[in-house]
Formats: C-alpha cells, structure tokens, sequence
C-alpha cells in the first residue's frame, strides 16, 4: 500500500514506475474516464502506454493486446475488464491506481503478476476515503498489507515507511523548543501603515464532470477472445 493523497495520485504512479525495474505493468483504474485520462497523461510524458477499457471494440482491444505482447507497449492502463481471464505472460508489475471497490477484484488484479512461480511486484495507491476497502481485501486475504507512505514533494524514487503516532510524538518531544521573538519598538518619526482592504480571490467553479460509471466489463462470460493465451 502506497498512502497519498487524490491531488498527488498521477506523480506518485510515475516516481514508482521510475524506480522500478518494469519488463511489463497492467495499471488498474476503476472507471473508464480514468483509464483513457491517465494513459493520455502518460503517453504525453513519454511512457509507451496503452488502454483497454469497456468502451472500446473488440477489435481495438485486441489490437493494444496484440502490442502489449510485441513490446510495442510495456504498460497497460485497464479498468476490471482484463483483471479476469486475460493471461499475459511476463507481467513484472501491477500498479491499482484506484484500490478495487470489491476485494475480489482486488485478488484477480494483483495475480496478473507473479503467474507460474515467477517473482512480481504490486503495489495499491491508497488515500484516507480507501480506509474501508482496504480492510475488507485484508479480511478477505487473512493478510496484513506492508504500508508505506510518500511525500510527493521529498520523493526520490523511494517509498518510505509510514510512522507510527508514537514515532511522530517522540520526535516532536526532541524537537527544540524556539523562544518568541520579541517585537522592534516603531520609530516614532514612522508613519502610520496604510489600511488596505484586502478582497478574497473568488473560488474556482469546480466543473461537473459526467462520470460514465465503473467498467464492470467482462466479469461475467469470458469472451472468445480473451481465451487466445498470450505467449511472448
């Protein structure tokens, strides 16, 4: 689990993908917005990225497949509709985006990697609002998730670990305590400041932007196609 926050999602994904030693990554979103908006932001700083969502033909699906095995790409952006019954061999990395709303799915993404005894790497970017679906993966897989935390602003490619309350107060115990500056007498030939009346800057209209739901995409029958195993 990699603790952030909503505002610093995207830089924290692409410091991790930075450090990382990826062969291949499936990068997993709940919505389909998010899958075509975040392939697009990364395409445009240079990541060989694709996407595979629920709005895209057959066709076309197969197609970013089809590259995704030939090392045309190496990452994958998806919502669920290929966490199930897509076997792509090689899948060094799975990164969640967003954490899975169904701990289910949370299993299913995750296995992407580390298929047939090889080694994998996954990694869930969490904020304070995923408190509740990351208890109910770990009730699901009777495990305890490793968490860390990072600072976007402080990130070095590194993640660091979370402290615990006690650390955070022992620490501040050590901090030295400052003593309150005293404050300079005015001259007395100093004229008096000038009164000016400060008006606050008028808040952002924050749009609304139709969301065009999750991806429940192929949970149900797996497509003819999705059973064409893709061999290196």
């Amino acid at each position: 689990l990699i603790k952030t926050s909503e505002r610093s999602k995207r830089e924290v994904l692409r410091r991790l993908i930075d450090a990382e030693r990826i062969a291949t990554a499936i990068i997993f979103c709940n919505r389909k917005t998010t899958v075509r908006d975040l392939a697009k932001d990364l395409k445009s700083r240079g990541y060989q990225a694709g996407e595979i969502h629920g709005d895209m033909d057959q066709s076309s699906r197969i197609a970013e497949l089809d590259r995704f095995k030939a090392g045309d790409i190496n990452i994958l952006v998806a919502s669920d509709v290929a966490a199930r019954g897509l076997d792509v061999k090689g899948v060094s990395h799975v990164f969640n985006f967003d954490a899975p709303w169904h701990p289910d799915d949370y299993v299913h993404r995750i296995g992407r990697t580390g298929r047939a005894g090889a080694k994998g790497r996954a990694f869930t970017l969490v904020t304070p609002a995923d408190a509740e679906a990351i208890d109910s993966i770990q009730k699901l897989t009777g495990q305890n998730i490793p968490s860390f935390s990072v600072d976007p602003e402080a990130l070095a490619g590194k993640a660091v670990p979370a402290k615990t309350e006690a650390a955070r107060e022992e620490n501040a115990s050590e901090r030295p305590r400052r003593e309150p500056r005293r404050k300079a007498a005015p001259a007395r030939d100093a004229a008096p400041p000038r009164s000016e009346t400060r008006r606050d800057p008028p808040r952002e209209r924050q749009r609304d932007i139709a969301d065009d739901g999750p991806d429940d995409g192929w949970n149900g029958p797996v497509p003819d196609f999705l059973g064409v195993k893709l061999d290196r």
